[in-house]
């Protein structure tokens, strides 16, 4: 009797345990399966909206890189000495501008080319990847090198004109002060460039490499922000001295 008991609690304690087993089974897989959705929803509602404004702010950093179009233009009719129709081919400079970045940026979204790297979204960056290397790098470092060359033929062309006014008028020539003013403002453009475009560059060939330091992260945000101040102090600047 005392046996029998004993059997019957000990079956009636292996069999609550079992049951308290089983329970704790369940709500652990209801946790887990209630985290996964919560995280599966919550991913799914944030991935839209993080695709569309890495989309947005893609199409206008790559646009306002191109905008540089313009200034090329300028220099090119400087250079030719042709008179410049302002606004009269705008449309073709603003369609490109805006038209291909957004035709290779839908592209690179429907290929999983969107990414970000905890600071902004934008072009999906990694080792190996193109879609940052070919859409910030090689434009960028072909802004670079095009507004030098032509900055270095303007300024050649411009010192011998000076020479030109000299021998003809003198030193103290106003053709001639007016030709060095101008030189020293396209020195503070092409600065500008470079203090804009430079550190995009560097950050768009060093993602394609290996792993930027985070420093990089910010200091390419930080120059991408500051460009535009720079530019506004430069045209303050030239603005007062035509006031």
């Amino acid at each position: 009797m005392f046996n029998s008991n004993e059997t019957v609690l000990r079956s009636s304690h292996n069999y609550t345990n079992l049951t308290t087993y089983e329970n704790a089974t369940k709500v652990e897989s209801l946790n887990f399966t209630s985290t996964n959705d919560i995280k599966f929803h919550a991913q799914a509602k944030v991935l839209q909206p993080y695709e569309y404004v890495s989309f947005v702010l893609a199409t206008g950093s790559i646009s306002s890189n191109l905008s540089i179009i313009a200034a090329a233009s300028a220099c090119y009719y400087i250079l030719k000495q042709e008179e410049l129709n302002l606004g009269k081919y705008d449309w073709k400079m603003f369609s490109f501008m805006f038209v291909f970045p957004a035709i290779v940026l839908v592209t690179a979204n429907f290929n999983g080319g969107m990414g970000h790297n905890g600071l902004y979204c934008g072009l999906k960056e990694g080792k190996g990847v193109l879609w940052n290397f070919l859409m910030i790098f090689i434009p960028i470092a072909t802004i670079i090198i095009v507004e030098s060359i032509l900055y270095i033929l303007i300024l050649y062309k411009l010192h011998g004109e000076v020479k030109k006014i000299k021998k003809s008028l003198g030193n103290q020539s106003m053709a001639s002060k007016q030709i060095v003013v101008a030189a020293r403002n396209m020195s503070f453009f092409v600065l500008v460039i470079i203090l804009r475009f430079l550190t995009p560059a560097i950050h768009g060939c060093w993602v394609f490499i290996a792993e930027p330091p985070r420093a990089m992260y910010e200091i390419n945000t930080y120059a991408t922000c500051f460009g535009g101040i720079f530019n506004g102090i430069i045209y303050l600047t030239i603005r007062r001295e035509h006031l």
